[in-house]
C-alpha cells in the first residue's frame, strides 16, 4: 500500500514540474509581421506590442552594437529583405528595409560597451510563405 501511495505521489510531482517547466523554456512567440524576421542570438525579449497591421520587439543582447547591426545586415537580405536605408553612429543604428508589401524598421542603441538595446518594427502585408512571397511566386 505505501509503495503504491509513494508511485502515485512520485508521478504526481514529475507530471506538476514537467508542466511548470514546459512554459518556462519556450521562447516567446514571434508577432504575426516579425515571423520572417531573425532574432540575433541570445537575445531576450524586454517588451512587445501588437496590432492588427504592426508589431514592435524589443530586445536586449550582451554583445556591441556594431555585432547586432552586421548581424542583420546579413541576414535581412539573406531572407529577401530589401536593405533601403542605414544610418547610425556609435551610440545607434537605424535600418529600414522592405519586402514585398512589408516595411522593416530596426533601431539598435548601446547601453553599455557589451550590451544594447534593439527594436524591430514591422508593418504592412505579412509574408506568410517565407521569404519567396506567396507560393509559388518570385522574390
Amino acid at each position: 500500500m505505501r509503495t503504491r501511495l509513494f508511485v502515485v505521489v512520485l508521478a504526481a510531482a514529475c507530471i506538476s514540474c514537467t508542466r511548470a517547466d514546459s512554459g518556462a523554456s519556450k521562447p516567446p512567440a514571434t508577432p504575426h509581421h516579425l515571423a520572417g524576421v531573425a532574432r540575433y542570438p541570445r537575445s531576450v525579449v524586454v517588451d512587445s506590442a501588437s496590432a492588427p497591421d504592426v508589431d514592435n520587439l524589443s530586445l536586449t543582447a550582451d554583445v556591441s552594437l556594431d555585432s547586432v547591426a552586421v548581424f542583420y545586415r546579413r541576414e535581412l537580405p539573406a531572407s529577401g529583405w530589401s536593405i533601403v536605408a542605414d544610418t547610425g553612429d556609435s551610440l545607434s543604428v537605424a535600418i529600414y528595409a522592405q519586402r514585398g508589401g512589408q516595411s522593416l524598421w530596426m533601431r539598435v542603441s548601446r547601453i553599455g560597451p557589451l550590451a544594447c538595446r534593439y527594436s524591430l518594427i514591422a508593418a504592412g502585408q505579412a509574408d506568410t510563405a517565407g521569404a519567396g512571397g506567396a507560393a509559388g511566386q518570385p522574390r
